[in-house]
């Protein structure tokens, strides 16, 4: 998400390695083998974290950050989304919809992505004043 966020702002937000004397032991005096192989890349990097962090530790799989925004709409902001969105106008929300995708949510089916946005819709629409 950062790195879409920046890169739609022409922004570069993560920190390079640039002291001289990592680029010129990079460039000059690594050998190729612990640059990449055929099947990894940062060979150096992947067996100094090794050394440095806790076997548990997962260093060679990358891997997306997401909201728990299930565990959020069971719990903290069950009530304040069921508000949000019954309050909303009923020429933009349909109000059976809404409801059944709050009822689904509550007997266990993934309706969290769907009502995050619905609730930031109807936020960005009352914060704007956007009508039909």
């Amino acid at each position: 998400k950062i790195d879409r966020a920046s890169m739609l702002h022409s922004l570069e937000v993560r920190t390079p390695f640039l002291a001289r004397e990592l680029l010129e032991f990079g460039f000059g005096r690594l050998p190729d083998r612990l640059r990449v192989t055929p099947y990894t890349r940062k060979v150096l990097l992947r067996r100094l974290a090794r050394r440095l962090l806790p076997d548990s530790f997962d260093v060679g799989r990358k891997q997306g950050f997401s909201l728990p925004l299930n565990t959020w709409f069971k719990g903290d902001w069950s009530e304040f989304t069921s508000d949000v969105l019954m309050a909303a106008d009923q020429a933009i929300f349909n109000r059976d919809a809404i409801t059944g995708l709050l009822q689904g949510q509550i007997r266990g089916l993934s309706n969290a992505s769907r009502l995050f946005c619905l609730v930031m819709f109807e936020l960005w629409r009352r914060e704007y004043h956007v009508t039909l």
